[in-house]
């Protein structure tokens, strides 16, 4: 029962950010230079480790895109799937953290942190 309540609750974690970039066309200035900084990095042209502008933030997600990029081609849809599988992957944590602390009934706070963007 928890194995099927787990994997539905990742499928329709998974849906809901699918959908989201599916009609999520614009982006503003921090997420043109993150995909910028991912192309850069996926046509090894550039290898940063702050992100540019903004020296207070790391880069993990720009090379975890340009990882995307370099197996998916450059779109906005590769440039954001990390940002999706980071997305599943707390969810299925916050579900499994709510299970073990406060028994099965925690699926529901998982789900709502599921469908909830970041």
């Amino acid at each position: 029962m928890r194995r099927a309540a787990f994997a539905g609750l990742w499928a329709v974690g998974l849906l809901a950010r699918a959908l989201e970039l599916r009609h999520s066309d614009s982006f503003d200035g921090d997420g043109a230079v993150y995909l910028l900084m991912a192309k850069h990095i996926a046509e090894l042209k550039e290898f940063p480790l702050y992100m540019w502008l903004n020296h207070y933030g790391g880069t993990l997600s720009e090379y975890l895109a340009a990882a995307c990029f370099r197996g998916f081609g450059v779109s906005l849809w590769a440039g954001r799937l990390p940002g999706l599988v980071w997305s599943c992957a707390l969810a299925a944590l916050c579900y499994e953290l709510a299970r073990r602390l406060f028994g099965s009934r925690a699926a529901a706070v998982a789900l709502a942190l599921a469908l909830n963007p970041p």
